[in-house]
């Protein structure tokens, strides 16, 4: 007796096999995969813990500090201003401090120059070193 193997079933017959197969290998052959351990680093608050050890004479409520270590302009006292500015002294510090005062916070680092006393050289030289 022949047996009669048409070409449906032989392809029926190979895809069973190959899902048999594609079943097994993923039962058991597929290496568990290690998920990634995630750090979050909260980079404003490590940048301000690094500036209040390095700087152990500022209290550490202190608004002129911002997050990179800059004076705030708007908010720094005349003592912070000029010991933390190079070349702005208690004069100028007071200065600019009365322009806030008349004037209102500034609204760039730039309307600095906008003080008495204060010109394009001076600004130059702690235009990295301040904020608003």
């Amino acid at each position: 007796m022949k047996k009669d193997y048409s070409p449906e079933k032989i392809l029926i017959i190979i895809a069973l096999v190959l899902f048999a197969g594609i079943t097994f290998y993923n039962a058991f052959f597929i290496p568990e995969v290690s998920v990634p351990t995630i750090i979050y680093v909260d980079k404003d608050n490590s940048e301000s813990e690094n500036s209040q050890s390095t700087d152990s004479s500022s209290d550490s409520s202190s608004s002129s500090s911002s997050n990179s270590s800059k004076t705030n302009i708007n908010t720094a006292t005349e003592s912070e201003l000029s010991s933390n500015l190079p070349g702005i002294g208690t004069v100028l510090a007071k200065k600019i401090v009365e322009y806030r005062q008349y004037n209102g916070n500034f609204a760039s680092i730039e309307e600095i120059k906008n003080v008495s006393g204060i010109g394009d050289k001076l600004f130059e030289s702690i235009k990295d070193l301040i904020c608003v």
